[in-house]
């Protein structure tokens, strides 16, 4: 049974911004390297290192690596600046947060 509640956060720690963003970028990031990957694989040229185009299992797993260190890069970045937002946010008012609380079911541990 699901249960939506809304929770007041004072302080939002940086660690919790960072991890949801590096989970939303990691997923999304691999499936964008995964789709040019594939196109590379079969002879796109969607894939580009150091001015050359990739293609094959090379083109593939680069475009993986490179998606992923993206991700990687725009966490950092975006992480940083949401984090410094809601800190000057954090002044004004605090921050609600919509949450759906799932209780354990019979037998879940």
């Amino acid at each position: 049974m699901n249960v939506e509640r809304l929770v007041v956060a004072h302080k939002l720690y940086g660690t919790t911004l960072y991890k949801l963003l590096f989970i939303g970028l990691l997923i999304s990031c691999f499936i964008l390297g995964a789709i040019f990957g594939v196109a590379a694989l079969f002879g796109a040229n969607t894939v580009t290192w150091n001015h050359e185009h990739l293609h094959g299992i090379g083109g593939l797993i680069a475009s993986i690596l490179m998606c992923e260190f993206l991700a990687v890069a725009f966490t950092g970045i975006v992480g940083s600046l949401a984090a410094f937002g809601l800190w000057l946010l954090s002044f004004w008012r605090p921050v609600w947060l919509r949450i759906s609380v799932v209780e354990a079911q019979a037998g879940e541990a």
